[in-house]
């Protein structure tokens, strides 16, 4: 059995990207068999793991969530421990969830009897918005029912253990969307006699950057314009299609169909203007990662018996959490947990999940048991 510092080191250093978990998911497997737990479930939406441990039935059902997967980021930093596998990394902390979780695993292994039935799940797919949805229509998820599912996650610039949380919402939704523009091209000395999809870039780009500041939304949105391409490199020719794309945001999940709303009738009116054929198509949907009451109460709790710092969010994160589909069907409470002032960034190449959170962290889940099971 592996010391969970060394278990960490182990998974930071042999990452694997969304959907492909398998090494990943048969070392998590080899630690959880250890823990004995009463019900050990495989490729659950993937290369996903439910381990579940059977309390007391008259007590409360509670699931633990971690993710499993890595990204497609080259590591910058010189840990005796770093990544073996050029091009990706473990850059947002989910190899010490991972760790947290095993850590919990063997904590209540011979404690079962003074909770209801706790479920471990380690999810896949995360970064790319797939994996909640996948392990919710799984067949194997109809097994276990829990009444609190709990998620967390470390987060740069709060003071190391501290308790980061948030009643309502605590990550705003988000979704990725592509524009084609499609005209046609003609030679460069002649660009009348094509259809240049140019000026209808132009002001895409200019009404999608002001939209959040041109229109009425119920609370935070932003858009963020991340590519965009006319035609080919060639001196010779008047462009013929057009490509753009931009991730939208909105704390609330309506403000995030407005912006889809006005995107589409703006590219409608485009086409219209230009002579002009399009294509809209949406990736990477999070809907707003929403914070149950009862639960949040729960974590604030557990945080003041430990004496961990605790600190109130006024407002929700921008960044998207695809926790937030559990949010949809239980009662669910979102962690973050302060991984040190002067951390580097969540998804920066240098950014390395600190080992010494490990053990406060496995502290604060289990007294989030005790409370959430009676």
């Amino acid at each position: 059995m592996l010391s969970l510092r060394e278990l960490r080191r182990h998974l930071h250093r042999n990452p694997e990207l969304s959907g492909n978990e398998q090494e990943t998911a048969l070392l998590l497997i080899e630690e959880l068999k250890q823990t004995n737990p009463d019900e050990l479930y495989t490729q659950v939406g993937g290369y996903g793991i439910m381990a579940v441990y059977k309390g007391d039935p008259e007590k409360k059902s509670v699931m633990f969530r971690a993710d499993m997967d890595a990204l497609p980021v080259e590591e910058d930093h010189g840990l005796e421990y770093r990544s073996v596998k050029n091009g990706m990394a473990h850059v947002c902390g989910h190899d010490g969830h991972m760790t947290v979780l095993i850590g919990l695993a063997r904590k209540i292994s011979s404690e079962r009897h003074q909770f209801g039935d706790v479920v471990l799940l380690f999810q896949p797919a995360e970064e790319t918005g797939e994996g909640a949805l996948r392990v919710l229509k799984d067949d194997a998820f109809r097994n276990v029912n829990p009444l609190y599912v709990y998620g967390f996650h470390t987060i740069p610039g709060f003071e190391i253990n501290s308790v980061v949380i948030r009643k309502n919402v605590f990550n705003s939704a988000s979704i990725g969307i592509t524009i084609r523009l499609y005209g046609r091209t003609s030679h460069a000395s002649h660009p009348e006699r094509g259809k240049s999809p140019a000026l209808a870039l132009a002001e895409l780009i200019q009404f999608t950057e002001a939209l959040p500041y041109t229109q009425t939304f119920k609370d935070f949105t932003l858009t963020t314009v991340i590519h965009a391409q006319l035609g080919e490199i060639a001196f010779g020719t008047s462009p013929g299609k057009a490509e753009f794309r931009a991730t939208l945001r909105a704390f609330v999940d309506s403000d995030l169909e407005k912006l889809k709303k006005h995107l589409e009738d703006k590219v409608t009116q485009l086409s219209d203007k230009y002579g002009l054929k399009y294509e809209v198509s949406y990736n990477d949907y999070f809907p707003a990662n929403i914070n149950d009451e009862e639960t949040t109460e729960f974590v604030i709790k557990a945080a003041e018996t430990l004496k961990f710092p605790i600190i109130r969010c006024k407002n929700p994160f921008r960044w998207s959490e695809d926790f937030a589909y559990y949010s949809q069907e239980f009662q669910t409470a979102f962690i973050g947990i302060g991984a040190g002032v002067e951390q580097p960034e969540l998804h920066a190449s240098n950014y390395d999940f600190p080992d010494e959170l490990i053990e406060p962290v496995v502290k604060l889940l289990h007294q989030i048991l005790v409370l959430s099971s009676r």
